[in-house]
């Protein structure tokens, strides 16, 4: 099951801001009926395959935008003389 999982990985679509997309509903069923499953185990890898999709896609989307906001430029600070300064970054360590 998980090989067909990584094998399935391959069609989902990668957003140009690092975003990852499901596995296309049209690749399941293609897959589907290359291996030629029986309605019954159609219907439990399909749910199989949703399911670990969905786990994946928000674990890579939650890095992906974490990683964003670190990289994010801090936002000016007034200094107590008038002038203006970054913030610090702070280690994530």
């Amino acid at each position: 099951m998980l090989e067909a999982f990584y094998d399935l990985s391959t069609t989902r679509f990668i957003g140009a801001m690092g975003g990852v997309g499901v596995i296309p509903y049209t690749a399941i069923l293609d897959y589907i009926r290359y291996w030629e499953l029986d309605p019954d185990s159609a219907e439990l890898f399909i749910e199989v395959v949703k399911s670990l999709d969905s786990v994946y896609t928000s674990h890579l989307n939650a890095d992906s935008k974490r990683r964003s906001l670190a990289n994010k430029p801090k936002p000016a600070v007034r200094t107590p003389h008038g002038g203006t300064r970054r913030k610090p970054r702070v280690s994530s360590r």
